[in-house]
């Protein structure tokens, strides 16, 4: 079996969590599988995942790569015309009908809290191989809608009623295809894949930890992923940009020296993403100059694997996350968890495993001061009855995981009854 999968966003943890995992699965059911992935960004081909592509048998497709600018306007040109050139890239291998199945992975890409180009370009991408191939075509463990402006929901309508099978990670989503009128019969309820990804061997944590310099401080580690998005949604009733982002800055600052001066902890900033447009090291670089006790904290420089970051988060006692997927490994790790949550995939992802009252913090209706009191009294909460929601977290986990895999038994069942006629050798 060949399978086009992806797209493979290397820079961005949260995605790459999910693509290993969803290959690494696939792979145990078809040992013999081979895989496709359009690379999401452009990357140097010596990145950190080329030992799991050659392992696993993945190819690469990869548009040519741009110059990136200091100048905000050229970055934009420049994705633009990056995301051109990966639609045509995509367009000339589909028509070649080089694979049997196609998986795409959602994520949010297909949300309505994406702007309308990004949402525009992410069905189009959706559309080429289930309009010109007519083969099996999944989007998998989505989140889906509100859809706006209205005028896209007709083609979008069309093309999920045409999508082979459709598996989305919450409830609301299911609620939004409701109201879209998406007849489409093989819509599933799941859970994100990346609960299932296993972590980087001991080993190599260690070394890891040890490069950074982790294991020379003193105190529990509690670990934060400080987003460089996340300011953006903040307290909605600031209208002003900037402010948003150093009110946001000097929140987590506060909130990091609480950690330390409250519960004596050393405190680990994880970036999730390293892309050119959103990296995580800049803001927390930012946060950095603002804490007071610079000597309990450090900063992960590099750019590491998905594995390896959910590794490093189960060595945490306590985890704060502004990033789903970093949630998402320290859950799944049984590490205690608090969500900073700017959209509903959060409550909808993770209401299930963490309690919305104690454990998830809606970082958009709250003002600066109130989200401050409202984050410590949850950190004191959380790390006063962390025992309690270790065994929580294992009590909840195998069934999470269980609808997690439900997205690879519902690939099996659909590739299983396929004619094997119309399966290339």
């Amino acid at each position: 079996m060949k399978i086009m999968i992806g797209p493979a966003r290397l820079r961005n943890a949260g995605d790459m969590a999910i693509l290993m995992s969803m290959i690494r699965n696939i792979k145990e059911a078809y040992p013999n599988t081979s895989f496709i992935t359009l690379l999401g960004l452009p990357a140097n081909p010596n990145n950190r995942y080329a030992s799991f592509f050659e392992e696993h048998n993945v190819k690469l497709l990869s548009p040519p790569r741009y110059r990136l600018s200091s100048s905000r306007f050229m970055r934009k040109f420049s994705s633009l015309y990056y995301n051109i050139r990966a639609i045509f890239t995509l367009f000339r291998y589909t028509c070649h009908r080089r694979y049997d199945l196609c998986i795409e992975n959602g994520t949010d890409h297909h949300s309505g809290e994406r702007s309308f180009p990004h949402l525009l370009n992410s069905f189009v991408i959706t559309s080429i191989p289930s309009i010109i191939t007519k083969k099996p075509f999944i989007l998998c463990a989505a989140s889906m809608g509100p859809f706006r402006p209205r005028l896209v929901i007709p083609p979008i309508r069309f093309i999920l009623n045409r999508v082979s099978l459709i598996t989305v990670r919450e409830a609301i989503s299911i609620d939004f295809l409701s109201r879209l009128r998406v007849t489409n019969p093989n819509i599933h309820l799941t859970a994100d894949p990346a609960f299932l990804l296993e972590p980087a061997p001991q080993t190599t944590v260690d070394h890891m930890l040890a490069e950074e310099a982790i294991r020379t401080i003193n105190g529990d580690l509690v670990g934060i992923s400080a987003s460089q998005l996340i300011w953006r949604y903040m307290s909605r009733n600031l209208k002003n940009q900037e402010n948003k982002r150093e009110r946001y800055t000097i929140l987590m600052a506060m909130i990091a020296d609480h950690l330390v001066e409250k519960l004596g902890a050393t405190v680990i900033f994880i970036p999730h993403s390293t892309a050119f447009d959103s990296d995580d090291r800049i803001m927390q670089e930012k946060i950095f100059q603002r804490i007071r006790n610079k000597h309990r904290i450090r900063l992960l420089s590099k750019d590491y694997r998905a594995d390896e970051l959910k590794g490093i988060i189960g060595r945490c006692k306590m985890f704060i996350g502004c990033r789903m997927h970093t949630t998402i490994a320290a859950t799944s790790m049984h590490v205690p968890t608090i969500a900073i949550s700017y959209s509903y995939k959060f409550q909808g992802v993770l209401s299930s495993i963490l309690d919305p009252e104690k454990c998830i913090v809606d970082i958009t209706q709250s003002t600066p001061e109130e989200l401050f009191f409202e984050l410590c009294s949850k950190i004191d909460y959380v790390w006063e009855h962390r025992e309690k929601n270790i065994q929580e977290l294992k009590e909840k986990m195998p069934e999470v995981r269980r609808r997690a895999m439900l997205n690879i038994e519902l690939i099996k069942e659909l590739f299983d009854e396929l004619p094997k006629s119309k399966t290339p050798g």
